[in-house]
């Protein structure tokens, strides 16, 4: 019997833990094919996103760079902003990382990974990166066709604070993970019920067992 509701409550908890992950994060936009073109800048640039689905806390960034048939490094910060600016330029700023030195750049377009820390954003967005110390020569934001997930406006912004431009006809490889509020609330209910089930059995374990009653 004891072996028995010990089975039972791995089984709830299995099966509560496949209904409600923790930091099941998806993807919100999705552009990742390049389109054979890029772009070099000291200035930011980067993409308005229209993201699709309902998670909106972003976890990840990826961009697509490449280094001109080198293998190299180049520092990068990334920055989110909301599109409150004049015209629907970027606007205020959401989050700004800290400055990543030496992120590897590969010789050909890949998509390079840039974690974010749960970074609340609306419907529209901008993300834009600006890169330093590149070596051994400039780094290349290579361009895309059109988004498989999401959308975008088919312009892409460069520039920075009050001197934003528009690069029309022009978007870049990226991809964007978020999560849900939900998920969070529920993978945190779903860890009480699991608790409350094992304390539950081991009770009733107690109880049930020789000698308990008497």
């Amino acid at each position: 019997m004891k072996r028995t509701w010990i089975h039972c409550l791995l089984t709830v908890e299995v099966f509560l833990g496949a209904l409600c992950p923790i930091g099941r994060a998806i993807p919100i936009y999705e552009n990742i094919l390049p389109n054979g073109t890029g772009a070099f800048t000291a200035l930011e640039i980067g993409d308005e996103v229209y993201a699709a689905g309902t998670a909106r806390e972003v976890t990840q960034i990826q961009v697509g760079l490449s280094m001109q048939g080198y293998t190299g490094s180049a520092g990068f910060v990334l920055r989110i902003y909301d599109n409150t600016g004049a015209n629907g330029a970027p606007g205020a700023l959401l989050w700004q990382s800290a400055f990543l030195q030496n992120v590897s750049i590969a010789a050909s377009p890949q998509l390079v990974s840039f974690n974010v820390p749960d970074i609340l954003v609306p419907n529209v967005f901008t993300w834009t990166l600006q890169g330093f110390n590149e070596t051994p020569v400039a780094v290349e934001y290579d361009a895309a066709s059109s988004p498989s997930i999401g959308g975008n406006p088919s312009y892409s912004w460069f520039g920075g604070p009050g001197q934003w431009t528009q690069s029309p006809d022009t978007v870049y490889m990226s991809q964007v993970d978020a999560e849900t509020v939900p998920d969070k609330l529920n993978a945190g209910l779903a860890g009480l019920g699991i608790f409350g089930f094992i304390l539950g059995g081991r009770a009733w374990l107690r109880y049930s067992s020789p000698g308990a009653r008497r």
